[in-house]
């Protein structure tokens, strides 16, 4: 059996955008872990080194594997942080302060924080 080295690259790919979103919200990787995702930059480089170290062997798809793992490891972590200003499930901001939930005015016909205009 022969795998298509392209597929292999680009399964490692997705599965790893898939993957870690799934983790940091499943609480199994901690958030501030993928934070740093800009980091792993020189892997790339690690795996473009391997790439052409090993070109005239039979491992010369590990450079490419590596590359795509951490292109997948990246996009996978940016995805799992939160934009600035977003709101945790917990209902704090990333940046301090509980927020607090709008008081429901119980009356019929009345919405959350119904006020009369004028």
């Amino acid at each position: 059996m022969r795998i298509n080295q392209g597929f292999l690259g680009w399964g490692v790919f997705l599965i790893l955008v898939g993957a870690i979103p799934l983790a940091v919200n499943a609480g199994v990787i901690p958030a501030e872990r993928v934070d740093d995702w800009w980091s792993y930059w020189p892997l790339i480089l690690v795996g473009i080194g391997i790439g052409i170290v090993l070109s005239r062997t039979a491992f010369n798809w590990l450079g490419g594997l590596v590359v795509a793992a951490t292109f997948g490891l990246m996009v996978g972590s940016l995805a799992a942080t939160e934009p600035l200003g977003a709101v945790r499930r917990s209902g704090e901001r990333p940046d301090g302060p509980q927020l607090r939930r709008p008081e429901r005015d119980r009356r019929p016909g009345r919405g959350l924080d119904a006020r009369r205009l004028g």
